[in-house]
């Protein structure tokens, strides 16, 4: 208790009387693991498991956050390899469901194969062979789901047409595709 009787008492050796002890605690072991003065308690294999329980990731990501966590570069790759030798990591498995979901949410191939490649170090050229189709990233599909996205979130701007294809260009949608659906858009609209 402090002098008047309320609240937290305040001694003179704690360093951080603000900061609650359990989040000092905390900042200490992430701030050692970014020095490298500490090794990880559990193996990188088991936190390979917990992060894939999360949900899938790929090959290089997982790299990522284990060197991030203090693991050494060839402790890092052999747990990622046995990862995979085991089936509980596929960067296949994950291109497909990472597709899938940003093909859900509306972005154009050329965004996901850009995420794809810099994000994940995915070659995207074998999932688009069939140019997307399997996707639903088919230049038709893709020009369809443009406008409709075109409908649902019109440009509010003086040069109606130049929004509406940096809208689609911010989306992911390629140059040709997005002029393509701009003009359907705006046609559609008279």
């Amino acid at each position: 208790m402090n002098s008047e009787g309320r609240g937290r008492a305040v001694s003179s050796f704690d360093p951080e009387p603000s900061v609650p002890k359990r989040r000092r605690a905390r900042r200490s072991n992430s701030e050692a693991h970014a020095s490298g003065a500490e090794r990880p308690s559990t193996p990188p294999f088991d936190r390979i498991i917990r992060l894939c329980a999360q949900r899938d990731r790929s090959q290089h990501e997982l790299l990522e956050r284990l060197v991030r966590a203090g693991y050494t570069q060839e402790e890092s790759q052999s747990a990622v390899s046995r990862a995979v030798s085991c089936g509980l990591v596929s960067d296949a498995r994950f291109a497909e469901a990472y597709i899938r979901s940003r093909v859900s949410m509306g972005k154009g191939r050329a965004a996901i194969e850009r995420e794809l490649q810099r994000k994940f170090g995915i070659d995207p050229a074998p999932y688009f062979e069939d140019e997307g189709a399997s996707f639903g990233l088919s230049e038709d599909e893709q020009t369809q789901r443009a406008v409709a996205f075109l409908l649902k979130h019109e440009p509010h701007c003086k040069d109606v047409w130049g929004g509406a294809y940096r809208k689609l260009i911010a989306k992911g949608y390629a140059p040709s595709i997005a002029s393509r659906a701009t003009r359907e858009w705006f046609e559609s609209r008279s």
